[in-house]
């Protein structure tokens, strides 16, 4: 048994923007019960990325700055997320075309004349490793 959560971000205002209806300590106490859980349930909680599960982290976001990102790797290192909790890789922020975010993006090709290439009906704004 794998649990994935998707915990998105570690910053109140990101979480707050991607409308998750949840804060950083909220996303932290559910780190700290799956811990217990995992303490008191060995072998049928699996939780830890190196166990195969696959926790959802956003980044980069439209509103990543310097506050933001220091509030994210702050809260990341106190509890020692990377550990166990932060995948190896960020998971991009997936934008529909048609959502709010789309009109962002398209402004931002706009102001910097560019084009980020289109899957289906997503905007690939972000960048391939």
């Amino acid at each position: 048994m794998a649990a994935s959560v998707g915990l998105e971000a570690f910053d109140d205002r990101i979480l707050h923007n991607l409308n998750k209806g949840v804060t950083t300590e909220t996303n932290l106490q559910a780190i700290r019960l799956m811990r217990r859980l995992k303490q008191e349930y060995p072998a049928n909680w699996v939780y830890s990325r190196q166990e195969g599960s696959v926790h959802g982290f956003i980044h980069p976001t439209p509103w990543d700055d310097a506050r933001t990102q220091s509030s994210s790797r702050m809260a990341m290192y106190a509890n020692d997320l990377p550990a166990d909790i932060l995948p190896r890789t960020s998971v991009p922020l997936i934008i529909h075309h048609g959502c709010g975010l789309g009109e962002w993006i398209r402004n931002i090709e706009s102001r910097e004349q560019l084009r980020f290439p289109r899957t289906g009906s997503h905007i690939a704004w972000w960048e391939e490793p």
